[in-house]
């Protein structure tokens, strides 16, 4: 889940609201102690904190949780419903969409925006809705708690939660899809960009489909250095995570490229020892079985 430091949050909320550590504080500690909360040297009590957050129009959790419950288990059912979405498992997925419809409460927007974001894609998979139904429940979603998103600005100044990232993700996608690559390549790279700046503690689903997918639109584009240069930026941040299982799409975009970009047979083989890489790495985990296939077919049309 996208998790952020307390003292990124206040200090960056504060700023967009133009307030002074004096206004912030009033009623709640005096300026010094805010001070020290923003800069990291205190940590507030979750009673401040939480004053502190409505203050400035927040709830505390909306940057903490992606999805609002007391339900236990409700984060393994997450899990479950983006791998079996991933695997195209419709049927699967929509059950346990249900299921977690019963554990939380659609009182909170950020719960709404987690599971409609995941409807509005099996609706569109299944048929149920058109390309235009799709893009505007996505923004719709979004619009629940950034009221001043617009498709045509995609990414503004704004601490995004785990939910708008995904949505972000899914409404880039549809442009790629649409063949409008520019404008997806535009979205993938402010959202990276707001991963370079921003101090994100725990994260991994949102992240890693921006890194992927950003470096499939810059190898559609024939950009293949700077799709290169994002899955090496990308394995070396599953590796730092200790995150195993999704290296094989870096290695086999990294592959990709190289061939694309070769001019011997070389380079040819070069390419050709990453593809066969990223299928034995994806032969490791279960759960990336559909893709062996694809991968296989791939490597045994590259000349030899």
């Amino acid at each position: 889940m996208a998790e952020y430091s307390k003292a990124f949050i206040m200090q960056y909320l504060r700023k967009q609201k133009n307030m002074t550590q004096e206004e912030l504080s009033e009623g709640i500690c005096d300026p010094v102690t805010l001070s020290r909360y923003e800069n990291g040297n205190l940590n507030p009590s979750e009673d401040k904190y939480n004053r502190i957050m409505e203050k400035l129009g927040y709830s505390g959790e909306t940057y903490i949780f992606p999805i609002q419950t007391e339900g236990i288990y409700v984060e393994e059912k997450m899990e479950k419903i983006l791998l079996t979405l991933e695997k195209e498992e419709l049927v699967r997925t929509r059950e346990l969409v249900e299921e977690l419809k019963k554990t939380v409460s659609f009182s909170y927007k950020e719960n709404q925006q987690y599971i409609g974001r995941i409807e509005a894609i099996l609706d569109k998979k299944e048929g149920k809705v058109d390309d235009e139904g799709y893009i505007d429940t996505l923004v719709k979603l979004m619009r629940l708690t950034f009221a001043e998103f617009t498709v045509e600005h995609n990414i503004q100044p704004h601490i995004y939660t785990e939910s708008e990232l995904l949505l972000s993700h899914s409404i880039a996608s549809w442009y790629k899809e649409k063949g409008k690559l520019e404008e997806a390549c535009s979205i993938y790279q402010a959202l990276e960009n707001y991963y370079d700046t921003v101090e994100v503690i725990r994260d991994f689903k949102p992240k890693y489909l921006i890194l992927v997918s950003h470096s499939n639109i810059l190898g559609l584009q024939g950009k293949h250095k700077e799709s290169i240069s994002l899955c090496e930026k990308g394995i070396k941040w599953l590796k730092e995570q200790g995150i195993c299982n999704y290296l094989y799409n870096f290695y086999y975009n990294m592959g990709w490229n190289l061939i694309k970009m070769a001019k011997d047979r070389k380079e040819i083989e070069q390419g050709r020892r990453y593809i066969w890489l990223s299928y034995q790495l994806c032969e490791l985990y279960p759960e990336n079985k559909r893709n062996l296939e694809r991968i296989k077919k791939y490597y045994e049309s590259i000349p030899k």
